[in-house]
């Protein structure tokens, strides 16, 4: 797969990381290398230690030079103890507020960043639709992530704590390939970020994944009823498979699930000229996240319901902190959603559709979305069918 996606040109994504040698080291590293478990408050002698310094009076002086104060300088910003990306309150009444000082005319005239910034204010000041384009277009578009941040914990788990490994993984809402002359918006949008610990397998993952399609009613039945639910898609397919590295990891939880992959290793196998593969497979729910070997930044596929594909990325593996949640049953955990816009009743444009129509002769569109209120009274009257049509339920990404 790297002849596709060429990772030698792509300086986000990483080389390959054996994750259990690394960590292994890496845990002894940090072990030797901190003078206690807990160094959020030290005092002189274990950063006297930490440093390896022994003279008091040197790390006296020490002291008094690196002083912050002597960083100061006239009508400076104030400093900040805290970043607060979307203005809300962070947690802790024992966290002070921070101030922000405005930046004069003169000094955003100056500064180029600062400038076109202005004037970009300035000409969309009335113009919604332009601030909306840019956020679309904007690769950080996602403010969520800050949103969802949980509060720190107020006792550390020192088991945990540079000991186990976080695995910080993507999921990317499916998107439509274009072909050459084709255009679109051809960037991708994450429709989630869940973080595991290492002795998490791929199932684990694979059941964190929350996908619209997994909730498509199937059968005629197409509401729940209080005697007979309907049967939803993730409850009779339940056959899924995630790739990585050359391997096929298939879910084999359920006697009847079937082997994604195989058709595919065939059309790899029958024609060597292709340069595809050799592939291998191995079991999703026996394989643990710190047995991989994965790089970071590469498009990894996940694939379920038939044909419907996630890419997934791994975009951080590090050791737990004492600031993440410090819990074993807190993970895996969505540590976030991704933005994404929801898809309206076409009649009223006002409530978020749940129901859509198929080959409708009464409307103007194929297919046709409605809320609850206006599927029953443009297309039943008296309790009667109005037209030809088949219906589905729909399930909107923000609202599962």
């Amino acid at each position: 797969m790297d002849k596709i996606h060429d990772p030698g040109n792509r300086p986000w994504i990483s080389k390959p990381v054996k994750v259990e040698d690394y960590f292994r080291e890496f845990k002894e590293t940090v072990h030797n290398e901190k003078p206690l478990r807990d160094t959020s408050d030290l005092k002189a002698k274990w950063m006297m230690k930490s440093m390896g310094l022994e003279d008091r009076n040197l790390f006296s002086e020490l002291e008094e030079v690196m002083k912050v104060d002597h960083l100061t300088v006239p009508d400076e910003v104030e400093p900040m103890q805290i970043s607060d990306p979307i203005n809300d309150n962070i947690h802790g009444p024992s966290i002070p507020k921070f101030y922000k000082t405005p930046i004069p005319p003169e000094a955003a005239g100056q500064l180029k960043t600062l400038a076109l910034q202005a004037e970009w204010l300035k000409k969309t000041k009335d113009d919604k639709a332009a601030k909306q384009r840019r956020k679309r277009q904007s690769k950080h578009d996602n403010d969520h992530w800050f949103q969802a941040e949980k509060p720190p914990a107020e006792y550390k788990n020192w088991d945990l704590v540079d000991r186990a490994v976080v695995f910080c993984a993507r999921i990317y809402r499916p998107f439509r390939h274009l072909a050459p002359n084709q255009y679109g918006q051809t960037s991708i949008k994450y429709s989630q970020e869940v973080w595991l610990l290492g002795n998490h397998t791929l199932a684990d993952l694979r059941d964190k994944v929350w996908c619209p399609a997994d909730l498509n009613v199937v059968g005629a039945q197409q509401v729940d009823t209080v005697d007979r639910p309907a049967v939803r898609a993730m409850d009779r397919y339940k056959s899924s498979i995630i790739y990585m590295e050359g391997t096929f990891y298939v879910d084999r939880r359920s006697k009847n699930n079937i082997d994604y992959s195989e058709e595919i290793r065939k059309w790899a196998e029958s024609d060597p000229k292709r340069e595809v593969g050799p592939f291998t497979t191995d079991t999703m729910e026996t394989t643990r996240l710190d047995s991989l070997t994965i790089r970071l930044g590469y498009p990894y596929l996940y694939q379920h319901q038939g044909n419907h594909e996630h890419l997934i990325s791994f975009i951080d593996v590090r050791l737990l902190g004492p600031m993440d949640p410090q819990r074993v049953t807190d993970y895996p955990m969505i540590r976030s959603m991704g933005s994404q816009q929801s898809r309206y009743c076409m009649v009223c444009q006002t409530c978020i559709a749940v129901w859509v129509t198929m080959d409708n002769t009464r409307v103007p569109e194929d297919p046709y979305f409605f809320c609850g209120l206006c599927y029953k009274n443009f297309n039943f009257v008296d309790k009667k069918r109005v037209g030809s049509f088949k219906e589905y339920r729909y399930f909107d990404v923000n609202t599962i």
